[in-house]
């Protein structure tokens, strides 16, 4: 069973992917699990996937001898600024999003993966994008970055440019609020996986 929960202001964009997500695994995908679509974020079972405006959270299991460790999730992020985009993009990325959710960490972090889902090893955030990002997660500005990591402000802007446009963002302000989401999020073990 996956639950899925979409939230958000607009009503339209919550119906919109509900159906479009109800049309994928109803005409393409017979053999997936069956979808529940929540909207208490705070009942006992978390949601598998989380949409909001901006960002998709996808909770994946580790594969753990359950006698030894008790089960623990990482969660995968995905940037999700769909307003101006195709309808086929959107599908697209929604396919992908429901093929990684039927992962287990494991699988995600094989080499494999980039085949199995489309995903384009060479879009992903590098190491030093990846740490700036957590860094304006925690309220660090560009120039703040740029002291912790002992680096030029300008170098600093050149990594953030490129993890916006690797994110598909259309600003610095987008590219903060989604730092923001994703360093506050429940789950320590994170990452973030470009569609693009």
């Amino acid at each position: 069973m996956l639950l899925i929960k979409i939230s958000g202001d607009n009503v339209y964009f919550q119906l919109g992917l509900k159906c479009m997500i109800e049309n994928i695994i109803g005409s393409e995908w017979y053999n997936f699990p069956r979808v529940i679509f929540t909207s208490d974020l705070f009942s006992n079972n978390f949601p598998n996937i989380i949409f909001q405006d901006y960002v998709v959270s996808i909770r994946l299991k580790f594969n753990l001898i359950e006698s030894i460790k008790p089960q623990h999730f990482c969660a995968v992020h995905v940037p999700f600024f769909i307003h101006s985009v195709n309808e086929n993009d959107v599908l697209n990325k929604l396919r992908k999003i429901l093929l990684i959710s039927c992962m287990t960490y494991d699988d995600f972090v094989s080499d494999g993966i980039y085949k199995i889902t489309g995903i384009h090893r060479h879009v992903q955030l590098s190491v030093s994008e990846t740490t700036i990002l957590n860094l304006a997660g925690k309220g660090n500005n560009i120039e703040d970055i740029s002291n912790i990591l002992n680096r030029s402000e300008r170098t600093i802007g050149t990594h953030c440019r490129n993890a916006i446009n690797k994110m598909g963002l259309k600003n610095k302000v987008r590219f903060f609020q989604y730092a923001y989401y994703v360093s506050n999020f429940d789950l320590e073990d994170a990452i973030t996986v470009c569609l693009n």
